[in-house]
């Protein structure tokens, strides 16, 4: 198990905050420990609200980088998200209007 760990710290570049409390570690970095403890078990699908709500513009692309490296690594990522700046790094995206209705998908 503790290989486990250092693998997924690793995906989640969190290895070098591996011996500080959550508490102490910034809103980006508990939002990847989240990600992390979910990884362990080594899901094949995520589902994520909001994965960068409340970072800061740097940290939210970053976010979004971490999200595509283990959409490479084979699991698929599955984000609702309102912040569309970052969209390019998915491979396909959905927008859906007012009551869900589907205008776009590509």
């Amino acid at each position: 198990i503790e290989q486990r760990i250092q693998e997924v710290l690793e995906d989640v570049e969190m290895s070098d905050r591996r011996k500080l409390l959550v508490k102490k570690l910034s809103g980006g970095q508990r939002k990847r420990v989240s990600i992390a403890l979910e990884l362990l078990a080594n899901p094949s699908l995520f589902f994520l609200d909001e994965p960068t709500s409340g970072l800061d513009p740097g940290l939210d692309l970053k976010m979004m980088f971490l999200l595509r490296k283990l959409a490479d690594k084979g699991h698929t990522i599955l984000l609702v998200t309102h912040a569309t700046n970052n969209i390019n790094v998915c491979d396909y995206v959905c927008f859906l209007a007012p009551g869900g209705r589907l205008v776009y998908f590509g």
